[in-house]
């Protein structure tokens, strides 16, 4: 998953692309690499239970709270199949969006720091990493490949991150920031 970064697995399959290696092998075919069954792995992962306070989606449409002050819509409406802005996205498919990509959900007048390379993995070559983002809800900077957001005032906004290589490769993914009260 990509809530809000690439998780364990997602690392370790990428890691072991880049280095020619394996965990696993398939108990039926003996393919390094390729299970043919959870169990060939360990079975299914654990994932912890989690429990949130009534007030995190009040109307239990599918969108915490936060995210429906943020972008102006009732927290006490099961609302989330509307489309106030005619875009042809649902409010839930707009914040599905949102946690498709990393993000750093944040308080205005705060500070956070996200390593734009952990989104980069392969490029491995001299990489250069770089950042466009117009918005007057926040700041940002880059230093080599950590970016630095210093958020001003509450909304929605993003950073397209770039890295280019001495290959000349290159790839760009966004950064989504939300600024919340």
């Amino acid at each position: 998953a990509t809530m809000p970064i690439r998780d364990d697995q997602h690392q370790r399959i990428i890691r072991e692309v880049l280095e020619g290696t394996y965990t696993y092998t398939g108990s039926k075919t003996g393919y390094s690499g390729q299970i043919d069954h959870e169990q060939d792995a360990g079975g299914f992962e654990s994932y912890p239970e989690e429990h949130r306070s009534k007030d995190f989606d009040s109307d239990q449409d599918g969108m915490p709270d936060w995210w429906e002050k943020l972008i102006g819509s009732n927290a006490q409406k099961a609302n989330h199949n509307d489309d106030p802005d005619h875009d042809g996205w649902t409010l839930l498919e707009d914040y599905l969006e949102f946690l498709a990509h990393p993000y750093l959900l944040m308080k205005a007048g705060s500070e956070a720091t996200f390593d734009a390379a952990i989104c980069f993995k392969g490029f491995d070559k001299q990489p250069v990493y770089s950042i466009n983002s117009q918005s007057d809800i926040f700041a940002a900077e880059i230093d080599n490949s950590l970016i630095k957001v210093n958020a001003k005032e509450k909304g929605l906004g993003k950073i397209v991150m770039k890295v280019s290589d001495a290959q000349g490769d290159s790839f760009e993914q966004t950064l989504n920031i939300a600024i919340c009260e």
